[in-house]
C-alpha cells in the first residue's frame, strides 16, 4: 500500500543538516543547505555571542550590548543568540531552505550507515511522518548526555520586578548563587533591564535534567534567591514576580565558533568545497 501523502512524505536532498543551535543556522546560510531543526534545542533569550566575532560575511551587525555588576564593572556581550537564530530562520525560510522546524524525533534506518554518513533515516512530529534520503547528511548538533544519561539544560527564569527605585540604572548584572550545587550553576548570570515602564530580571541556570524538578532548583527557590539579593544590593521593597521558565538541552556540535564558521570555513570539508 503506497504512502498516505497526507501523513507520509518522502524527500530528497544532495546535503542536509540536522541542527537547531544558531551555528548549524549560520552554516545552512553560507552553504546553502537545507537544515532540520528541532524547536526544542533552539536558543534562549538573553543568551548572547562574543563581541569579538565578526558576523559581516552573513551580512549581520553583531552589535554591542553591554552590562555593568552592582560593584560598577563593565561587561560587554555581542548579538543575543536567539535574535541572529531568528535573522537566520527568517532568511532561510525565504530560501525555502529550512523546509522542517518542529518537534520531532529521528529514527535511523541504517545500523553502520556507509562511510559513518546518514544516508537514510525518518522524521516523526506529531501524526506527519517525513522519509528522508541524501547523500550527505551533517549531524551538525545533538543535546549533551553524560556517561549516566543525564542531559544538562539551559535554563532561562523571568521575572517582573516591583518596587524597583525610579532612579535605578538598568542593564545590570548580578549573581545570585556564587559556587555550582550538586553540579549545577543556578543564577549564574541574572540581566536586570528595563522593558517600557517595567524592571525585568533574567536569571541564567545550568541545571541537569534530573534535577529540574528539585525544589532546590525550581522557580520558587531562585525567586526566593534573587530577592534577598535584590533586598541587600538595590532595595528592601523590590519583589521578583515569576512571570515563565524556559529550558532547553546544551548542545554538543561540530563548531562552537560563529567566527570559524563564516570567516575561516572551517566546514568547507562538510560539503567537499
Amino acid at each position: 500500500m503506497p504512502p498516505d501523502p497526507h501523513r507520509e512524505t518522502d524527500i530528497y536532498f544532495d546535503n542536509v543538516i540536522i541542527g537547531s543551535s544558531v551555528e548549524a543556522l549560520v552554516t545552512a546560510y553560507k552553504y546553502g543547505v537545507p537544515v532540520l531543526v528541532d524547536k526544542r534545542n533552539i536558543p534562549l533569550s538573553h543568551f548572547y555571542i562574543s563581541p569579538d566575532w565578526d558576523l559581516s560575511g552573513i551580512d549581520v551587525d553583531n552589535k554591542v550590548n553591554t552590562f555593568h555588576s552592582l560593584s560598577g564593572s563593565r561587561k560587554q556581550y555581542g548579538i543575543s543568540s536567539l535574535e541572529l537564530w531568528n535573522i537566520l530562520s527568517y532568511r532561510l525560510n525565504l530560501m525555502g531552505l529550512m523546509p522542517f522546524a518542529d518537534v520531532f524525533t529521528n529514527s535511523f534506518q541504517e545500523a553502520v550507515p556507509e562511510g559513518m554518513n546518514l544516508r537514510r533515516f525518518t522524521i516523526h512530529s506529531k501524526s506527519k511522518i517525513v522519509n528522508i534520503r541524501s547523500k550527505n547528511t551533517v549531524l551538525f548538533d545533538h543535546p549533551k548526555y553524560n556517561g549516566l544519561g543525564v542531559t544538562p539544560y539551559y535554563v532561562s527564569d523571568t521575572f517582573t520586578i516591583k518596587g524597583m527605585p525610579k532612579s535605578f540604572e538598568p542593564n545590570k548584572i548580578i549573581q545570585i548563587s556564587e559556587d555550582s550545587e550538586d553540579g549545577a550553576a543556578v543564577g549564574f548570570e541574572c540581566f536586570l533591564v528595563k522593558e517600557g515602564k517595567d524592571f525585568k530580571c533574567y536569571s541564567k541556570s545550568i541545571i541537569d535534567n534530573n534535577l529540574l524538578d528539585d525544589w532546590k532548583f525550581s522557580e520558587g527557590s531562585i525567586r526566593m534567591r534573587l530577592e534577598q539579593r535584590l533586598f541587600w544590593n538595590i532595595s528592601k521593597r523590590a519583589t521578583p514576580i515569576l512571570e515563565s521558565r524556559e529550558k532547553c538541552p546544551i548542545l554538543s556540535k561540530m563548531s562552537y565558533n560563529l567566527d570559524e564558521i563564516i570567516n575561516l570555513d572551517v566546514m568547507d570539508i562538510e560539503f567537499d568545497v
